[in-house]
């Protein structure tokens, strides 16, 4: 089947009978459903879809809601898919990928467009603005994607801490979901982050190699890229911090992404547009903390972006919210514990946990999950599935 094309028949003559149990879930920030999935990538795809075919029903229409400003989602998704090579990376780098979005697409009776439209939320936003900037002056497009916080340190030879808070919009609250993958033969179990419907946000996998990462819209994306979504469950995938980041340099990136890659004992930060992954050393050092918002620190490769930023930029949030995670990180060494005290910092102009609200006159955005990363011999993963200074933390272990 190529991509982006549904079978003839239709979605739902594809759904297997029988082969999953499905289970009621119930959605609610205090009580987000983990679910696990097992088998290869098509019926990981046909569980995930099953079990959250209700869950994937009730968030399909928000996002077609908010793409594109309330226009036609189809008709973006379709010019997306005419203009970009995003298929022909996916059968390249992630095929296995492509068939658990396949397989969600099977299981939930969804469109196959919408369902591969909800996994390309960066790539939607640098396409949607990109084209929004040739035909209107740049100040009146203030809906910057400017999404997430994230910071972390080493604190021994087997021992790491890192975390991040997550924002993107409250049309995904009440579908967070946390995916379990069971390990496969040639990946370890996984704990990934995500809502309803998507591939993806973040995670950790069992061998302490997790990811957090941050939209850098500045920095250059490419129509020819593997989009941030399968870039990186391709991380997860990996076994060593040297594999990981062997990821994130192989593979052309749709959109521009900082990634903060750890593992025990190790931490990168890792600024990735259309053209490299070039490293952040942060400001404090090899042994200091590393932190990161939506502004690139390190790659100048932004041509594009300073190409259509003419004119008065909208206001902005990453700066404030930076320097917020610096007067955070000044208080001693991170853990798990004075991360999570950071995240949930909501007390000055540009707050790093994020409620909803507009500050300043800028859409700030809403936190939909923070998580803590434990990158040690036996990981542990702390989330709250909403923004941390009102959401209670809780413990996930492989």
């Amino acid at each position: 089947m190529p991509l982006f094309s549904v079978a003839a028949g239709g979605l739902s003559s594809l759904v297997a009978k029988g082969h999953t149990q499905v289970q009621e879930v119930s959605i609610r920030t205090s009580d987000m459903p983990v679910i696990k999935l097992s088998g290869s990538g098509r019926a990981r795809g046909r569980q995930y879809g099953e079990i959250l075919r209700r869950q994937i029903a009730d968030l399909v229409p928000r996002w077609e809601a908010q793409v594109d400003g309330g226009n036609p989602a189809k008709a973006l998704i379709d010019d997306i898919i005419k203009e970009t090579r995003f298929d022909r990376a996916i059968q390249r780098w992630a095929p296995e990928l492509w068939e658990e979005v396949l397989g969600i697409a099977e299981g939930s009776d969804q469109p196959l467009w919408k369902i591969q439209g909800i996994q390309l939320l960066d790539e939607i936003w640098w396409f949607t603005l990109y084209r929004k900037a040739g035909k209107a002056p740049w100040r009146e497009h203030a809906d910057i994607p400017e999404r997430c916080s994230a910071m972390g340190q080493v604190r021994g030879p087997a021992t790491t801490y890192a975390g991040q808070n997550m924002d993107i919009g409250t049309w995904i609250e009440g579908n967070q979901v946390l995916l379990h993958l069971e390990e496969a033969k040639d990946a370890p179990a996984q704990l990934v982050f995500t809502y309803a419907g998507s591939i993806g946000l973040n995670g950790l996998n069992a061998k302490g190699i997790g990811y957090c990462c941050n939209t850098v819209i500045q920095l250059d994306p490419s129509g020819t890229g593997l989009p941030m979504a399968y870039v990186g469950r391709r991380v997860l995938e990996q076994k060593s911090f040297e594999d990981a980041l062997g990821v994130l340099r192989g593979v052309e990136h749709a959109s521009g992404q900082n990634y903060l890659l750890g593992a025990p004992g190790k931490l990168g930060s890792y600024e990735c547009s259309g053209n490299h992954a070039i490293e952040w050393k942060g400001e404090h050092g090899a042994d200091g903390p590393l932190l990161h918002t939506n502004h690139p620190l390190a790659s100048r490769e932004t041509r594009i972006f300073t190409q259509m930023a003419s004119g008065e930029a909208p206001s902005s949030t990453t700066e404030g919210r930076y320097d917020g995670l610096k007067r955070c990180a000044v208080n001693g060494p991170l853990d798990v514990e004075t991360i999570k005290e950071s995240l949930s910092t909501k007390d000055h102009a540009a707050p790093i946990s994020r409620t909803g609200e507009k500050v300043a006159g800028n859409p700030i955005g809403y936190t939909v999950g923070s998580m803590i990363y434990e990158h040690t011999p036996e990981p542990v993963l702390h989330l709250a599935a909403g923004p941390p200074c009102s959401t209670e933390f809780r413990e996930f272990h492989f």
